[in-house]
């Protein structure tokens, strides 16, 4: 809608001001070539429709893009009030003066009304493009809040992920010192037992010998 708003902006108003430039050096010769030269100032009196109307053209278009048709209707009732009520006024008050001014300031009318309708969708659109900018700040300032909080509780879940990791590792590392304390007492025990085992065997062989002895000492006896 935007995009398109600008596009038709430009081009309303450039066909705008060109339409007003051509009415404004032609609007002599149509008069005369109607032969009704009184009609001159009346031509040029419409001449500001041509810029005014089409810029507030392309405004209502932008509202009835946005389904908007609040700001259009407002316009529709300030131009004509505009237009009844200028044209009148000027109309009365150039009629003791001639009766072409009078025609002239009756047909102003339009032009002020068209003129007080885009001076009111002006400022309509520029407050409402003022709280849309505004509605779009806020969203992206949630959208970082947002952001920033996911970001901290990602990194809250990661630390409390690295500080189990950290005790798990302490455990294991506790379960690999008892498991070493229990290598070395077993170990501890058997080389007990070997020493044991050997000190029996050094007591057998003492025993054999002593044996032995008695047995050749019984045979020499």
């Amino acid at each position: 809608v935007n995009r398109v708003f600008k596009v038709s902006l430009a081009l309303m108003i450039s066909l705008g001001t060109i339409s007003a430039f051509i009415l404004i050096i032609s609007a002599k010769s149509i008069s005369i070539k109607i032969a009704n030269q009184g009609a001159y100032l009346s031509m040029i009196a419409l001449t500001p429709v041509l810029l005014f109307a089409p810029i507030d053209a392309s405004l209502r278009g932008y509202f009835q893009g946005k389904q908007d048709m609040f700001p259009t209707a407002l316009s529709e009732v300030v131009e004509q009030f505009f237009r009844v009520t200028v044209g009148l006024f000027l109309a009365y008050f150039f009629l003791k003066k001639s009766l072409v001014k009078a025609s002239a300031g009756a047909t102003f009318g339009a032009s002020a009304g068209s003129f007080s309708a885009m001076l009111l969708m002006t400022f309509i659109y520029f407050r409402y493009k003022k709280n849309e900018n505004n509605k779009i700040d806020i969203l992206k300032r949630d959208i970082i809040n947002i952001e920033k909080c996911e970001k901290t509780k990602e990194k809250e879940d990661a630390e409390t992920k690295l500080a189990n990791a950290q005790a798990a590792l302490e455990a294991v590392s506790e379960e690999i010192t008892n498991a070493n304390k229990a290598v070395e007492d077993a170990q501890k025990a058997l080389d007990h037992a070997s020493a044991e085992l050997t000190k029996a065997e050094q007591e057998k062989n003492e025993a054999n010998t002593k044996s032995q002895k008695a047995e050749e000492a019984k045979k020499e006896a």
